[in-house]
C-alpha cells in the first residue's frame, strides 16, 4: 500500500505542466521503495540520512521521505521538486550515458569483478586494483548534474528578489562534501559556475520562471 504524500497545490500544478512533455513523472514516498532502502544501506557510512532527509530521483520517479514532505513550506517543496525534475530532464536528454556518467569514476570499480577470470594468473591483481576507484575521486559529471539541480534555487531567489550568497555557500558545501561523495572538491570552481547566471536563458529554467510568474500572479 502506497503512502500518500501531502503535496501542495502549486507542486501538483507544476508537475502537471511538466507532464505535458514527460507524462511518466511521478512523486512518491521514499519509504515505499525497496530500492531506496538498499541504496540507503550502501551509502550509510558517508550519508546516514539518505532515506530520512534526502529526496532522490531515479528514472522518472521522485522519491521524497514523507516526514520531509510534512515539514517543507510550500515554496521549499516546489523548489525541491523543480530540482529533482532537472535530473529527469538530464536523463531524458542523455539516455544511458546519464546513469554511467553520474556514477563515474566510481563505477569503474566494477571492473574488479574481472579478477575472477584471472584467478589462476597474476593478472587478477591488476583487476583488483580497480577497487581504488571506490575512493572519493572527483566526479565531474555528477557535479554537473547536481549543479543543474541546484541552479533552480537561484531561479527562485531571482524571482523573489533575494540575494543568493548564503544559498551558494550552502550549495558549495553540499557539492564538496559527503552528500554527493565529495563530487567536486574545487570550491572556487563551483562558486564561479554558480555566479554565472547565463543559464537563466536556457529553456528549462525559463520554464520554471514562467510557471512561477503564472502561478503567483493569479
Amino acid at each position: 500500500m502506497s503512502t500518500p504524500l501531502p503535496v501542495p497545490l502549486v507542486v501538483t500544478a507544476y508537475l502537471e505542466e511538466v507532464r505535458k512533455q514527460y507524462p511518466a513523472i511521478q512523486l512518491l514516498a521514499k519509504e515505499d521503495s525497496k530500492l531506496m532502502k538498499v541504496i540507503g544501506f550502501i551509502v550509510k557510512p558517508f550519508n546516514p540520512t539518505f532515506n530520512t532527509l534526502y529526496t532522490t530521483t531515479i528514472g522518472s520517479t521522485i522519491w521524497m521521505p514523507t516526514e520531509v514532505a510534512k515539514v517543507l513550506s510550500e515554496e521549499h517543496f516546489l523548489e525541491v521538486v523543480t530540482y529533482e525534475v532537472q535530473h529527469i530532464l538530464d536523463e531524458k536528454e542523455q539516455g544511458i550515458w546519464f546513469k554511467v556518467s553520474y556514477l563515474f569514476p566510481q563505477v569503474l570499480a566494477a571492473l574488479s569483478l574481472l579478477a575472477v577470470f584471472g584467478i589462476w594468473s597474476p593478472s587478477w591483481l591488476w583487476w583488483l586494483l580497480c577497487l581504488l576507484f571506490m575512493a572519493p575521486l572527483p566526479a565531474y559529471w555528477r557535479y554537473k548534474t547536481e549543479l543543474n539541480g541546484y541552479r533552480t534555487s537561484i531561479v527562485f531567489d531571482k524571482f523573489h528578489g533575494r540575494d543568493s550568497g548564503n544559498a551558494r555557500e550552502w550549495m558549495i558545501g553540499q557539492l564538496t562534501g559527503p552528500s554527493y561523495y565529495f563530487a567536486w572538491p574545487f570550491k572556487s570552481w563551483i562558486e564561479k559556475d554558480l555566479k554565472d547566471e547565463s543559464f537563466l536563458e536556457t529553456p528549462r529554467y525559463k520554464q520554471i520562471t514562467a510557471f512561477l510568474h503564472s502561478w503567483y500572479s493569479r
